[in-house]
C-alpha cells in the first residue's frame, strides 16, 4: 500500500550521488543494485523476443498483490511480464489467490534462483522454518 509513496521516500533518502569517489548521475543506489545483479540473457533483454523480461531480478515493483477492496485492476497497468500458465494454474488449484498466483508465477520466469557459497548446508534442506531458500526467488 506505500508504493505510491515510493518516490517521494527515494528522493528524500537521496544518499548515494557519489560512489566511489566519483559523482553518479544516481540519487540513491537502487539503480546500481538493480544493474549489479542482472541476469537476464541477451534473448531475455531484447524487446522484439518471445522470452523478453523487461526488469532486473531486484527491480522496482510492477503490480499490486493486495486483494485490497481499493486495489483495482486498472491500478496494475503496466507491461505485464510473461509466465508460465502451468505455474499459476497450480498455484490457484492450491487455493491461492488469482494476484498472489501471478505474481509468484512471475519468480519463477528467472533462472537461475541465486545461491551463496556456504548458505545451505544438506542438515537445512528438511527444515520447515529455513526460509532463505523462498527469500532467493
Amino acid at each position: 500500500m506505500l508504493m505510491p509513496f515510493t518516490g517521494i521516500i527515494s528522493a528524500l533518502s537521496a544518499a548515494g550521488p557519489i560512489q566511489k569517489g566519483q559523482l553518479s548521475d544516481n540519487d540513491f543506489r537502487w539503480t546500481v543494485i538493480e544493474q549489479s545483479v542482472d541476469c537476464r540473457t541477451e534473448d531475455e533483454l531484447d524487446p522484439k523476443s518471445e522470452n523478453y523480461v523487461p526488469k532486473s531480478r531486484y527491480s522496482s515493483m510492477n503490480h499490486y498483490i493486495s486483494n485490497h477492496k481499493y486495489i483495482q485492476d486498472k491500478h496494475n497497468d503496466s507491461l505485464p511480464i510473461k509466465y508460465d500458465q502451468r505455474h499459476k494454474d497450480t498455484l490457484t488449484e492450491k487455493g491461492i489467490d488469482s494476484r498472489l498466483a501471478d505474481h509468484i508465477a512471475r519468480l519463477f520466469v528467472r533462472d537461475p534462483v541465486p545461491s551463496y557459497e556456504g548458505e545451505y548446508y544438506e542438515d537445512q534442506l528438511n527444515d520447515a522454518e529455513l526460509t532463505c531458500h523462498f527469500e532467493n526467488l
